[in-house]
């Protein structure tokens, strides 16, 4: 595991200081969760469909394999923030194709991380907003298929007021009740920037969508649609496309060859299916109970951990277990 920096300690701290917004000030935010009933015991709840529309508005209509990149990194922010420090280089920030790869190539974070590097102003996005981009993962770990529901909610709002449509900029293709946006060119993407007006009249009053306007330093120049475009980032090589979406079955397919690429001085995976890795977590704290069984080690001595001694299982500890002397088992086992 690797040290905190006295850099990441504060990061890791305000991360958990950080608190959910809405444009309006009156509005329930996304991250507020309603109080528990008077006697029950108090959890964190699941984000509803408005909440998540909410946060999801101003991503919804990126191309496909960038918002693959955009809420697989959300569930590592901390790497996000470091990210963005990086590209505060200005000899980091001018990198492009092959020297960005090689650059990279000394850096541990993730491979979602890595590629929206090549994104600066998405870069700068998610870390100007981080109370945003922890929610969006958080949402993303605990409820992918909701998640994935939401854009494509979103993505059918835009197309009926006849703001979301094939342009020079990127290819809209409609699969059955499934809405895909690839870019126009395979060497060329451009970042669409654009106002919740393009969802026609939001059906969310005290949800308002969030709307932060351009990214930093990211000229707006072509406007289709009332959906605006700057200049296009060139992509190329195993920072894009690693992964796409499997909207009919609720995740992200993985080229594990093209992620194990970017994924140097880490264990390859095999698996096609996205998996969320909290070696990357950096410290950063789940939001729901869910997410912390599965992703968080059992603190020694906790709960989860004696569980994890009485029901192990295994038969052959358990009968090796039945030959030590009782004061020993009182030790292995606790009661």
């Amino acid at each position: 595991m690797r040290s905190k920096s006295p850099l990441g300690a504060a990061l890791v701290f305000a991360l958990l200081a950080s608190t959910a917004y809405a444009q309006d000030p009156n509005a329930a935010p996304y991250g507020a969760p309603p109080p528990p009933p008077p006697g029950a015991q108090a959890q964190t709840p699941l984000y509803s469909p408005e909440q998540l529309d909410q946060m999801l508005a101003s991503i919804a209509l990126y191309p496909d394999p960038l918002l693959t990149d955009v809420l697989t990194a959300s569930t590592y922010p901390l790497e996000v923030v470091e990210a963005a420090r990086w590209l505060q280089a200005p000899q980091d920030a001018q990198l492009s194709g092959p020297t960005l790869e090689t650059a990279l190539d000394s850096q541990s974070w993730d491979p979602s991380v890595k590629s929206i590097v090549a994104f600066p102003p998405v870069v700068r996005l998610m870390d100007a907003h981080l109370d945003w981009t922890q929610s969006l993962g958080n949402a993303f770990l605990a409820q992918p298929a909701d998640v994935m529901d939401s854009i494509q909610r979103l993505r059918h709002d835009a197309q009926a007021a006849g703001t979301l449509a094939s342009n020079a900029q990127e290819v809209v293709t409609v699969d059955g009740p499934y809405i895909e946006i690839q870019p126009a060119s395979p060497q060329l993407v451009y970042l669409p920037v654009y106002s919740p007006s393009v969802y026609g009249s939001w059906p969310y009053p005290g949800y308002p969508p969030v709307y932060y306007g351009p990214p930093p330093g990211y000229s707006v120049g072509l406007v289709n649609a009332g959906i605006g475009f700057g200049v296009g980032i060139a992509v190329a090589g195993v920072l894009w496309n690693w992964g796409d979406w499997d909207w009919r079955d609720h995740h992200v397919h993985v080229d594990p060859d093209r992620f194990n690429r970017l994924n140097a001085g880490h264990p390859p995976v095999a698996a096609t299916t996205w998996q969320h890795d909290p070696t990357h977590r950096g410290g950063t704290p789940y939001r729901d109970a869910a997410s912390r069984a599965r992703f968080e080690p059992p603190v020694p001595g906790s709960a989860a951990q004696r569980q994890g001694y009485r029901f192990y299982g295994d038969q052959q500890q358990q009968q090796q277990q039945q030959r030590q002397p009782q004061q020993q088992r009182a030790a292995v086992t606790p009661q």
